[in-house]
């Protein structure tokens, strides 16, 4: 890393620790912008734009918060490559906190730049599951949101946008509430497909690997719910499941005459 580049960080860290304002994902941030000091300034640029304009929709979406990249999940990570492909302002009042004259997204990003943030993104959480800030503490962050998420390559003719707008994921509920109930079979049709249509939207993985999920696979973890995740290469990722998808659960199986919550003996299909 440049010494400009290491002092633009530091001043940017400590303007905010002047106001207030608890910096521990600026710290984190440059501890990991640390690892490329030896790497390209156009590396580095990119690598501190892409992560920092993250933390910004981060605080916007989830609000003021000591820690918000450790917050960030499977579905979050979706809402944001959404978001990347169709910006929408932020507050002035972000804009200032973080150094912004202006806004960072003046247009819909193009299907390269996306792909870009998302590999930055990937690796940056991908490097911060084995950083630790103090001695004796856990690694900053628990799970990779993005790990799975591996936007297509665009094809002429073709629309490169991959997420459904929020009004499109609206009216898709709106759709399954037509959904006939008046038989037991209507009944369970209706709550399947209401299932596995907000397991594939909040979940945010492949088809496949949703395809192979067992029951089993949901686990609590620190007071929450964790999800175990087979990926390409049989490779295992414990993603977060947000309040959200285990409500949308706790629904489906007692629909389904089970209990509220899976056991890790439950190997039922989800």
């Amino acid at each position: 890393m440049s010494p400009n580049s290491i002092d633009n960080l530091q001043s940017h860290s400590l303007s905010l620790s002047e106001s207030g304002v608890q910096s521990s994902d600026l710290r984190a941030i440059h501890e990991w912008l640390g690892y490329y000091r030896l790497r390209s300034a156009q590396t580095i640029r990119a690598n501190k734009k892409e992560s920092m304009r993250f933390l910004m929709w981060l605080e916007v979406r989830l609000g003021t918060h000591d820690r918000l990249l450790p917050m960030a999940t499977g579905e979050l990570a979706n809402e944001y490559l959404e978001f990347l492909m169709a910006p929408r302002a932020m507050p002035s009042s972000i804009l200032n906190k973080y150094g912004y004259s202006g806004q960072p997204f003046r247009k819909p990003l193009s299907s390269s730049s996306v792909r870009q943030a998302i590999v930055i993104l990937k690796q940056m959480y991908s490097n911060l599951r084995d950083m630790v800030l103090k001695p004796d503490q856990d690694p900053y962050v628990r799970i990779n949101p993005f790990a799975l998420i591996r936007p297509a390559p665009v094809q002429k003719g073709f629309n490169p946008r991959k997420a459904l707008t929020l009004h499109e994921w609206i009216l898709v509920q709106a759709t399954i509430e037509l959904l006939p109930r008046d038989t037991p079979r209507n009944a369970q049709h209706y709550h399947r497909a209401r299932w596995l249509l907000q397991l594939m939207y909040r979940l945010w993985a492949r088809r496949t690997s949703i395809a192979n999920l067992r029951m089993s696979d949901f686990f609590p973890s620190e007071g929450s719910w964790m999800i175990q995740v087979q990926g390409k290469g049989s490779k295992n990722t414990a993603l977060i499941a947000s309040s959200k998808l285990i409500e949308e659960l706790t629904v489906y199986r007692r629909a389904m005459g089970m209990t509220d919550l899976p056991t890790p003996s439950d190997t039922r299909p989800v």
